[in-house]
């Protein structure tokens, strides 16, 4: 099944005065509240404790920040198991909020990823209610340390951070063009996102997108039309197909979500009019998405979906199926991002939106209309209530270098933490300009 993807998605202002932060280390994302104080605490003799008995989780976050010490001082700073002595990190868990994204979560400063971070001349303190809020306050203290070996040190500090999303990922395309390698996709994914706090979604196409599924003599007969690459929703053995599909991979992969594509179904129109026996295109789609999201749902799981099927046609939009997920997606450049959103803005229905790193049809990324899509979308969404953000990477060209894109996947990640822009970042190709964008590269249209 070539068509497989993996959604990464990463359950990853307004702010106090912060006099002298100019002086100190750039946070990214930046937490939602800073105020720096004049000391330091300095990092030699340090050692890293834990306020409660730690989970694996909380162990994972604690020798990461050992690492993170240890390198930039150039010696070890160690976990210790006895009680915090006065030159102490310590790591205070208060709750048992779930580790990974489950539904239904909720942004803001209660949430499950929220922490609070203080250090002070005497030491420093991360606290959070859930294992997923240490780890994200440890990769900010991570980033603050200023100095080097002897002279490395915290800066008196008191921050309050949470994502203003409860959703945040990256979906990266791992049906064609260059495949990354194991060490950069970890092929052991599942385990290695967790211990991050990341859950791993599926991202299939379950309608269209199929045509290298019909190349084979087994399958051909199960094309809407021939030489195609829609399924024939209206036979009985697309059914079974999927349901074999569905079933594994919600055996390899534990996340409550699972996206079945169904986008750009470009001969829905052609095949209903020929074979659908009166049904409308609209209601042949729907038809079929209430058949996978069946499928889906009784295995425990909720289904996302790309939405431009049902911009196209909105007057299915009632009638889907409880606990869907849509994502309106767009890669830009547009002048107006509202369109998309606004046939779901009366809609009872989670909306996620997803942008794109543009890296496709070209050598090189083009940043400045990456980040613009980014911050614009991502403010036109926010107006509709959405939930979540899903930055993608796509493959489609032999040539497309993926590596390149990666300053774009930190920025999106940034920007559905922070909620504001994330500015003009510094990357490996100089400086990032990402105001506006007048002309730039067509839409891309080609397989998704």
């Amino acid at each position: 099944m070539r068509r497989m993807r993996l959604g990464f998605y990463l359950i990853w202002p307004l702010l106090w005065p912060a006099p002298g932060a100019a002086e100190h280390n750039a946070l990214l994302p930046r937490p939602q509240q800073v105020r720096y104080g004049s000391h330091q605490f300095p990092a030699r003799g340090l050692s890293i404790h834990f306020a409660s008995a730690p989970t694996a989780e909380d162990r994972f976050s604690a020798q990461n920040l050992s690492s993170c010490l240890s390198d930039r001082m150039g010696a070890p700073v160690p976990v210790a198991k006895d009680s915090a002595s006065e030159l102490a990190l310590v790591l205070r868990r208060t709750g048992t909020g779930p580790d990974l994204p489950i539904p239904e979560e909720r942004p803001g400063s209660e949430s499950r990823e929220a922490y609070s971070l203080s250090v002070t001349p005497q030491g420093g303190e991360v606290r959070a209610s859930s294992s997923a809020g240490l780890f994200y306050g440890v990769q900010t203290l991570c980033q603050m340390i200023e100095g080097q070996g002897a002279d490395a040190a915290l800066p008196e500090v008191e921050i309050r951070d949470w994502p203003s999303l409860a959703y945040r990922g990256i979906m990266v395309d791992m049906s064609h063009g260059p495949l990354p390698t194991e060490e950069e996709v970890k092929l052991r994914i599942v385990a290695y996102a967790r211990e991050r706090h990341v859950g791993v979604v599926p991202c299939l196409e379950l309608y269209g997108h199929l045509h290298d599924v019909f190349r084979v003599e087994r399958y051909a007969d199960l094309a809407a039309v021939p030489h195609g690459s829609e399924f024939n929703p209206l036979k009985p053995q697309v059914t079974s197909l999927l349901e074999d599909w569905v079933d594994q991979m919600a055996t390899l992969f534990p996340s409550p979500f699972v996206h079945v594509g169904m986008d750009e179904t470009w001969e829905l129109e052609r095949f209903a009019k020929a074979e659908a026996g009166g049904l409308g295109p609209g209601e042949l789609y729907l038809k079929h998405f209430k058949s996978v999201a069946g499928l889906v749902n009784r295995r425990g799981r909720r289904v996302m979906v790309w939405a431009d099927i049902f911009s196209k046609y909105p007057e299915i939009i009632a009638q889907l199926p409880a606990g869907t997920v849509v994502v309106p997606w767009s890669y830009g450049p547009e002048n107006d991002y509202n369109h998309f959103l606004k046939p779901f803005a009366s809609a009872n229905v989670a909306k996620f939106i997803a942008t794109g790193v543009t890296v496709w049809n070209q050598i090189a990324p083009d940043f400045d209309l990456s980040f613009d899509n980014i911050d614009t979308f991502l403010s036109t969404g926010r107006q509709y209530g959405i939930s979540g953000h899903i930055n993608t990477i796509w493959s489609d060209d032999a040539q497309v270098l993926m590596r390149s894109a990666f300053p774009g996947i930190a920025y999106g990640a940034a920007a559905g933490w922070q909620g504001a822009p994330v500015g003009i970042p510094c990357t490996p190709f100089g400086l990032i300009r990402s105001g506006p964008r007048t002309s730039g590269p067509r839409k891309h249209t080609g397989t998704i």
